[in-house]
């Protein structure tokens, strides 16, 4: 592609955790992500981040002024929309279920601010879309028991964008 004069590579970056945080992923994840991120700072055009902080963390691993641009996800704007078209029917979370995510502190988070805030929550329903990711085990048992014990948690894996849509 580089080879090619009429393409441009844009890189988006969500993230540098493995090279952060390396303890949360298994050898052979850390060595793929930092060849990837080298082959970005190398063959990209312009190079694209999610947030301020993936930015600084990004310039401070492959230097200064690498990143062109911060693109967040989403606006406010999109939010307002969203909003006023259709009230809330809950809360989401969205993301592969493993520890390095922590959804284990999310359920027990949603469950103490449900049962403190019931006329905020109305029965509203705290939905997590994701699959299991690597080393769930570890932590799976506790995250299923706390899913079970509650009426307001519920885990989907495999949900149409349309499903994750109507949450």
């Amino acid at each position: 592609l580089k080879a090619q004069e009429d393409v441009k590579i844009v890189a988006y970056v969500h993230d540098l955790l493995p090279i952060t945080h390396p303890h949360l992923f298994p050898e052979k994840d850390l060595i793929k992500h930092a060849n990837r991120l080298r082959n970005i700072k190398e063959c990209a055009d312009a190079i694209l981040v999610n947030s301020n902080f993936t930015r600084e963390q990004f310039e401070e691993h492959f230097g200064a002024d690498s990143v062109r641009s911060v693109l967040e996800i989403g606006s406010p704007a999109s939010a307002e929309r969203r909003l006023t078209n259709r009230q809330r029917n809950g809360f989401v979370a969205i993301g592969t279920i493993e520890p390095r995510k922590n959804y284990n502190w999310l359920v027990k988070a949603w469950l103490d601010f449900a049962t403190k805030n019931s006329d905020f929550v109305q029965g509203e329903r705290l939905t997590i879309f994701g699959k299991p990711g690597w080393l769930l085990e570890e932590r799976r048992e506790e995250l299923l028991a706390l899913v079970e014990s509650s009426d307001s948690v519920e885990i989907i894996t495999g949900a149409s964008d349309e499903l994750v849509q109507e949450r």
